[in-house]
């Protein structure tokens, strides 16, 4: 059962480079594996396994934001930005692998050092909703900054910004409804929802979306 927890994201990663010209621009990818090494390490030394979890649900759901996805992968994406002396374009196409690389890392040390259970949650549908998170943010990454630098599509920066961050929530929300014993059939619904996100994120980075407008017609 572990398997599918530890190989999902390698395994994503390995179709995503087959269908984007192969082994090309793997550098990204391995900085990611580098500093999600460095985190489990710290984190394994110096951090706890004991958890106690806030009555509040919203300090629970905040709580579980900010240490599976969100923090992770913005402290990421900014040292990537900072770092790496490519252009903007090279940065935005490959943070994908960077939070991936990372990501292959953290998603089992997250449930297998974290968990207090490991659950059918935990190994199976966990892995796969915080690797959408990984392609859905560096979806929603690349459209909010190609609409700051050039587009300048407010429906774009919409939807880009309501869909990373619907990424970036679904996980927390599935797991405190999980974790509250709430009905199974909630948080399969999560999980649809939160591909559903990933696979908008994904078409609008390969569609342009005016052409899925219907123009108004001039009249002479």
């Amino acid at each position: 059962m572990w398997i599918f927890s530890v190989f999902l994201l390698p395994t994503i990663v390995i179709l995503y480079l087959i269908s984007h010209s192969g082994r090309t621009g793997l550098a990204p990818f391995f900085f990611g594996i580098g500093c999600g090494t460095l985190c489990v390490v710290f984190a394994i030394l110096f951090g706890s396994d004991f958890r106690l979890y806030p009555a509040s649900l919203f300090k629970n759901f905040s709580l579980n934001l900010l240490q599976e996805a969100l923090l992770p992968a913005l402290v990421l994406t900014v040292l990537f930005f900072i770092l790496s002396r490519d252009d903007v374009q090279f940065k935005m196409d490959k943070l994908v692998l960077v939070l991936s690389g990372f990501f292959c890392l953290y998603i089992p040390f997250r449930i297998f050092f974290r968990s207090e259970t490991l659950s059918v949650f935990a190994l199976f549908f966990k892995p796969v909703l915080l690797a959408c998170f990984v392609f859905g943010f560096s979806f929603a990454v690349k459209l909010f900054i190609k609409n700051l630098i050039s587009e300048k599509k407010p429906l774009l920066f919409f939807i880009s910004c309501f869909c990373g961050l619907g990424c970036a929530s679904v996980p927390a929300l599935a797991e405190i409804w999980w974790y509250g014993g709430g009905a199974p059939a909630v948080w399969l619904l999560l999980v649809v929802v939160q591909v559903v996100f990933t696979l908008i994120l994904g078409v609008l980075n390969h569609v342009d979306i005016d052409s899925l407008i219907p123009q108004k017609k001039q009249t002479v």
